[in-house]
């Protein structure tokens, strides 16, 4: 099986906000980020209201501590895609719309690209990772190959090949960032 395909920003984007999403230190950094600010302000509200009796300045920064709580949710969606965003334009500038070309063999999967050719063999396939929009090949050293089901003619005979390597399979047809 062969693909012909060309990767966009968002296809890299995707790449990292779900790598992101399943990241265990970006998820503790996201949950202490999301707990320690309202904490904080509740602990100054607190503070003041014990030192100086003004329990309109523990309001105000209960609300505070509120309003962070219920809007750093989007506020951290907004400020990951960004930081991707950039970190996609100064590191993938040069590779967004060039052709990619990748081919399924019986022992190996090889890839092209105007910088170059690798061959990698299939026992270092770890997951296929299936999205509403892509599917995402990871290898055991971390990399992985972004393939766009646009790209995919026969979705069916494209999974059953790289099963057939033995990687693991993760449906995340529902993940949304």
């Amino acid at each position: 099986m062969k693909l012909n395909y060309q990767l966009t920003e968002d296809d890299y984007l995707a790449f990292q906000l779900y790598t992101s999403s399943h990241s265990p230190l970006h998820k503790k950094r996201r949950f202490r980020s999301k707990i320690i600010v309202p904490v904080a302000y509740l602990g100054f509200g607190l503070y003041s209201y014990l030192t100086k009796d003004s329990f309109s300045t523990l309001i105000i920064f209960a609300t505070l501590a509120l309003a962070w709580f219920l809007a750093y949710p989007y506020y951290m969606r907004w400020a990951y895609k960004r930081h991707f965003k950039r970190n996609i334009a100064e590191n993938y500038g040069n590779r967004v719309y060039s052709d990619i070309q990748v081919e399924f063999l019986p022992d190996s999967i090889t890839s092209q690209d105007k910088s170059g050719s690798s061959a990698i063999k299939t026992d270092q396939l770890t997951e296929l990772v299936e999205t509403a929009e892509h599917y995402f090949v990871k290898l055991i050293t971390g990399e992985s190959f972004i393939i766009p089901k646009t790209a995919v003619e026969d979705a069916q005979r494209f999974k059953e090949t790289i099963l057939a390597y033995g990687p693991s399979y993760t449906d995340a047809n529902d993940w949304k960032w």
